[in-house]
């Protein structure tokens, strides 16, 4: 039988003598599945180090369109792959770096994590660091945000990750603001079905460019910050720390929201990637804040590939078909419902009405009956059962997709990522601007009712 799988070494270069001992970054762009395995010296993946003679497997639905491995002492590192994605890029870059940890980013963020683990172990705020991930798109935010994740888990911490960009979320679903606690290293850049991260919290946004709802974004960070708050203090990870991602916007209205950010997390570090013109604004403005934060500059490493549009577009489609679909590309979870238990709103800074209990409701389009528009549209399932509150300070229950309506039966169909038994009594379901269906060709459309 012809082997289905062809196999690629590639060596990682040993170190040069520059004036540290140099690291060597090595970039694949290979789609999945694959696998890797180093099989002699050593590799790593953002700081986490991969064992010698364990096979590393990216499935199909892996959340990874890159891998960055960095070595100090070179190794060898096996590659496998289908047969007929033979094609993959490299992309080498040489240098200096603190020889004992092995980051892509030119031992920089090694060494920002020295200075978190100095505050953690001196707590002179009584709580651990807040960093402050912040750069133009694909400067490599992610990428830095989730290797001082790692470095602090291998400390023996468990930081408060929290991403602000709904676009390309790295810890939940498209058009949210999340966070989670990181209780073990994240190496191989799975996503919202990660063990390692837990206790994770989704805030309705809706949309994926914060440049639709300014107000609206800058009011849920409020509401994801209180609740992070909670977290933090109801497992006792004060000395833990949070580590903050951030969105590409950093110009006009999108450096105010960054400046809010740092202002209502008080952070006590902000990492800037890649723009000077950026670093030298926040310098000036960390001398106005409480928390007088430190900044740093850094650079992103030479060889990151930066997604294009149609790349971020299929990254959202694909966190939605892992949400809603089995590896055999089944819905695992389908559920009918009266139309007159469902509840469809979409919250907005724009338009406002007073509850009958004179709370200011910010929510808008009150649909009373489904439309053709909504279909196969993403929907957030409200954590609240009563219209009669504030709904922007419900964290999200769960995801569902309108698959169809019959209005005769006065039945809907759903998607969704909850069971049955959990949808009892109204169900609050939240319109979102994000197509479930998106470029990925999510087959959505397979299950609409006649």
């Amino acid at each position: 039988m012809e082997d289905s799988s062809a196999e690629s070494v590639m060596e990682l270069d040993p170190p040069q003598l520059i004036v540290l001992e140099a690291d060597f970054v090595k970039q694949i762009v290979l789609p999945p599945p694959f696998q890797l395995q180093v099989t002699s010296g050593s590799a790593e993946i953002l700081g986490v180090e991969l064992l010698p003679g364990v096979t590393y497997d990216f499935p199909l639905n892996a959340r990874v369109d890159k891998v960055i491995l960095t070595s100090f002492a070179g190794g060898t590192v096996m590659l496998t792959h289908e047969k007929g994605r033979q094609k993959f890029q490299q992309k080498l870059q040489s240098s200096t770096g603190d020889p004992m940890t092995s980051d892509p980013f030119h031992g920089n963020v090694a060494c920002i994590h020295s200075l978190l683990r100095d505050a953690r172990l001196n707590l002179r705020t009584k709580r651990g660091p807040r960093v402050m991930i912040i750069g133009p798109m694909n400067s490599g935010k992610t990428t830095c945000w989730r290797t001082l994740a790692n470095y602090a888990n291998l400390d023996g911490y468990c930081p408060v990750v929290v991403d602000l960009d709904p676009g390309q979320q790295g810890i939940s679903m498209p058009g949210v603001l999340s966070s989670a606690v990181q209780a073990s290293p994240d190496n191989v850049f799975l996503h919202a079905s990660n063990p390692c991260r837990l206790a994770r919290l989704d805030i309705s946004f809706g949309r994926v460019s914060i440049q639709d709802d300014i107000p609206l974004y800058l009011d849920q960070i409020w509401q994801l910050k209180a609740h992070t708050d909670i977290t933090v203090d109801r497992l006792h990870l004060a000395e833990s720390g949070i580590i903050i991602n951030t969105a590409g916007w950093i110009v006009d209205e999108g450096l105010s929201c960054l400046r809010h950010i740092a202002e209502v997390f008080a952070v006590d570090f902000m990492v800037c990637l890649e723009s000077q013109s950026l670093y030298k604004d926040f310098l000036s403005f960390a001398k106005t804040l409480p928390s007088n934060p430190e900044v740093i500059f850094v650079r992103k490493p030479v060889g990151m590939k930066p997604r294009d549009q149609a790349e971020a577009r299929d990254y959202r489609a694909s966190l939605i078909r892992d949400a809603f679909f089995s590896d055999d590309a089944a819905l695992t979870k389908c559920v009918t419902l009266g139309l007159q238990d469902l509840i469809f709103y979409r919250l907005s800074s724009f338009h406002r009405i007073i509850a009958s209990n004179g709370n200011d409701v910010a929510v808008s389009n009150e649909i009373l009956r489904p439309q053709e528009f909504m279909l196969n549209r993403l929907l957030y399932i409200s954590g609240s059962s009563h219209v009669q509150e504030d709904l922007r300070k419900w964290p999200i229950r769960g995801y569902a997709v309108l698959l169809g309506f019959n209005r005769e039966k006065n039945e809907a169909y759903l998607a969704t990522t909850l069971t049955l038994a959990s949808l009892t009594g109204y169900v609050i379901l939240l319109y979102t601007d994000i197509d479930a269906t998106g470029p990925g060709g999510l087959p959505f459309h397979e299950f609409v009712a006649d």
